[in-house]
């Protein structure tokens, strides 16, 4: 195996081992309440993290995380991390009369939004899995279907199947759909697709039925036959019937869904979704290759659907992912510019995204890497979950590569 490439896995494998998790478990730590503070500021300290809500996309990442992380190093210590966030989920998260998941709530206990984000609920589901998976607890796959059973009954759309942005907490329709500020109201989103995809996929490693199978199916069919341009991008904003509306292709998520997409279809295992799926993730993973990676590495956040760039700034979680979708990409294809091409990312992150002064990710950088944007470690939508993960596919994705194990014909 090329030295470059066993050095790439050692490198993931230790950043994550030696500098994500220590922080993540020392900086984040509320220890005065067993938990971990909703935010912290650039140098990861909770300059007013105490004041901070707690975002269920922070929670459910970081169960996912330190789950995960046990199952990868074999470390049990940090199942006691995990068993944190699963006991916040009950104490605070957890809708026990409507069941799911609120928005976010405040630390005291109290209910900021009641809202049921598909999103949000997909990452529960995730994170669920997962703490099942590393600690064999029944409980938490229970919690993980309790959700799922919630989303086929009250959020899949009954006509042209695939999941809607949101409901009330009790379950019933709203137009209310922005996942945030800077999402238009859509009833239909690629990102909530994409993550309602993964939260499947990991679920039915967990518990193999023809429900869960059949759910995973539909969302990764919905992906291929209408979220996905053939040319390579996906359409970030849909209407209830597919119909997509004008955007920006997000080279972030295409190169993440290329290979969530090929992993979603690889745990299904059927030869022909498998054959269905492959030049839809090959082409996800070929046009920010193309358009959105620069020769330095560092992936832009989004082009038009020519290939003109839009918005140029390099962030952070879409770094992670470029180095995975590459990755995998040269494991379908055996194409050797994709694997120069992680290899150039990877490099990308530790000159101008890791923070070598305080720890963890800067949250992203400007598109010569000359300004650095560093608002936050820790918040609602800054977390351990793109950059571990990534660290973790990374290593196992080079074993693989080593014993031969790749996806091309």
């Amino acid at each position: 195996m090329d030295t470059r490439l066993a050095q790439y896995g050692i490198k993931a494998a230790e950043h994550l081992t030696k500098d994500l998790l220590p922080w993540w478990r020392t900086k984040d730590s509320w220890k005065e309440k067993n938990a971990f503070y909703g935010w912290l500021d650039g140098q990861g300290n909770p300059s007013k993290g105490e004041d901070m809500p707690w975002h269920c996309v922070l929670y459910s990442r970081l169960l996912w995380t330190f789950s995960a992380a046990a199952r990868f190093t074999g470390d049990a210590s940090l199942l006691e991390e995990a068993a944190k966030v699963y006991s916040i989920y009950h104490s605070h998260f957890l809708d026990k009369e409507y069941g799911g998941s609120y928005w976010f709530v405040s630390p005291n206990g109290s209910v900021i939004s009641d809202r049921k984000q598909t999103y949000g609920q997909a990452f529960w589901i995730y994170g669920l899995s997962e703490y099942y998976l590393a600690s064999g607890k029944e409980e938490a796959l229970n919690d993980a279907m309790d959700i799922f059973n919630l989303l086929q009954a009250h959020v899949r759309d009954p006509i042209y199947g695939g999941p809607v942005e949101s409901r009330n907490r009790d379950w019933s329709e709203t137009t209310d759909y922005s996942l945030n500020k800077d999402v238009p109201p859509v009833p239909k989103s690629m990102n909530t697709h994409l993550h309602v995809l993964e939260a499947y996929t990991n679920l039915l490693r967990a518990k193999r039925t023809p429900e869960i199978e059949s759910a995973t199916r539909e969302v990764l069919n919905n992906f291929l036959d209408y979220v996905t341009h053939p040319d390579g991008f996906f359409h970030q904003f849909l209407e209830m019937d597919y119909t997509p509306l004008h955007g920006a292709a997000s080279y972030g998520h295409d190169i993440e869904g290329s290979w969530l997409l090929w992993e979603a279809a690889e745990v299904i295992g059927d030869p022909a979704l498998l054959e269905k799926s492959r030049p839809y993730c090959i082409a996800l993973a070929d046009r920010p290759f193309r358009y959105g990676i620069d020769p330095d590495g560092g992936i832009i956040d989004e082009g038009d659907y020519e290939g003109n760039p839009v918005h140029t700034d390099k962030v952070w979680w879409s770094q992670a992912e470029a180095c995975v979708g590459q990755l995998n990409c040269y494991q379908l294809t055996g194409d050797e510019k994709y694997l120069e091409g992680s290899l150039r990312s990877w490099g990308f992150i530790e000159r101008h995204i890791m923070d070598h002064v305080y720890g963890e990710w800067f949250m992203g950088v400007n598109r010569d890497a000359t300004k650095t944007h560093n608002e936050e470690k820790a918040g609602p939508w800054k977390c351990s979950y793109h950059n571990s993960r990534a660290c973790m596919e990374i290593s196992r994705r080079v074993k693989e590569i080593a014993e031969g194990k790749v996806h091309h014909p």
